[in-house]
């Protein structure tokens, strides 16, 4: 296969002041696949949009009944039809000068969000700020995940001069280190499987390598496994939802709205058309685990697939139209690429 993404991250890698940008990273990599893997890119579903959530204070140790946290930086979904799979994460965007030193790899974030995303706590509306649409229609969203990847990490990092790579982990993979500080250090926890196996289910655990990263994501091996367990709506019907409004006010034109209600019909249809098999099986079930165990013979390579020619590197004004907004939502049918790859 082709790799795009490590290509396109050098053109934007940094702000005005010459540091990394994770905003214009994410967004180049949201381009990549929309315009690559034909997704479709919802802006600020998630960016500004928040969720309370019960924690305790880092230095006193109290109990804080409802802190404020923006619920993620970048919400991917991918599934295919043809497998009858689903798989999600939320994921939280960081850029840091910093590279690997002596084969490990450290960060700077907030311990709060890290609390969120690894511990995965049932969620309420935040106090002050605008809730996330999940945490009103279903608190429980982050808590029922079946895989703890529901929270995850992503980071760019230098490799050289303009030259950029990606880490990710889920989030309960992290080591935190520090005390008494909401600033915290993490570091990518590299002393596992490279696919975790629970509960039988390829799902990716770490990786330094952007192209390792968008293997994973295209082949249906990052995030927790969609699953009614007989609640519905896991998702509100779009008939229902004010997406137009949403749309309307952060997309450039008609067209890119018609495309992303294409995009939610065909996805909302894959869920109707498996509701009652999402509801009503047992997650941990023969046929649940059987369709998620093909992904397998994605998962066990030594060395990457590799294609001969590279993907080129996308017009940054084409970019800027298409991804103008804040991280938010990916949405890929994997259906057409395991076609393309593997028929």
């Amino acid at each position: 296969m082709a790799y795009y993404i490590k290509s396109n991250l050098s053109t934007v890698a940094r702000n005005a002041s010459g540091s990394l940008s994770e905003v214009n990273l994410f967004r180049q990599m949201m381009a990549v696949f929309k315009i690559c893997y034909h997704a479709t890119v919802i802006l600020n579903e998630t960016h500004r949009n928040y969720v309370g959530f019960s924690t305790n204070d880092l230095a006193t140790r109290r109990h804080i009944p409802n802190l404020t946290r923006e619920i993620s930086d970048l919400h991917i979904i991918t599934y295919s039809p043809s497998m009858r799979i689903a798989r999600e994460t939320y994921l939280q965007a960081k850029a840091t000068s910093k590279g690997l030193k002596n084969g490990t790899f450290h960060f700077d974030g907030d311990w709060y969000q890290y609390d969120l995303l690894s511990r995965r706590p049932v969620v309420q509306r935040p106090l002050k700020k605008s809730p996330y649409w999940r945490a009103v229609c279903r608190p429980q969203f982050l808590n029922e995940a079946i895989l703890p990847s529901m929270g995850s990490y992503g980071i760019f990092y230098e490799t050289g001069r303009n030259n950029i790579n990606f880490a990710y982990q889920p989030g309960n993979c992290l080591i935190s280190s520090g005390t008494g500080k909401t600033s915290r250090s993490f570091e990518i926890n590299v002393n596992m499987p490279k696919y975790g196996n629970m509960p039988g289910i390829p799902d990716l655990q770490y990786t330094y390598d952007v192209d390792e990263f968008e293997y994973a994501v295209t082949h249906n091996l990052v995030g927790s496994p969609i699953c009614m367990r007989g609640r519905w709506p896991y998702y509100p019907l779009l008939d229902d939802f004010p997406w137009e409004l949403n749309l309307l006010a952060h997309n450039n034109s008609r067209m890119q709205i018609d495309e992303v209600v294409t995009g939610l019909r065909e996805f909302y249809s894959f869920i109707i058309d498996n509701a009652m098999l999402l509801e009503n099986e047992n997650p941990e079930g023969r046929e649940f685990v059987e369709r998620y165990r093909q992904l397998w013979r994605f998962a066990e390579y030594e060395n990457l697939p590799q294609h001969e020619e590279r993907g080129d590197v996308l017009e940054q004004n084409t970019v800027n139209t298409l991804c103008r907004g804040s991280e938010s939502i990916v949405l890929i049918n994997t259906d057409n690429i395991l076609e393309r790859e593997y028929r």
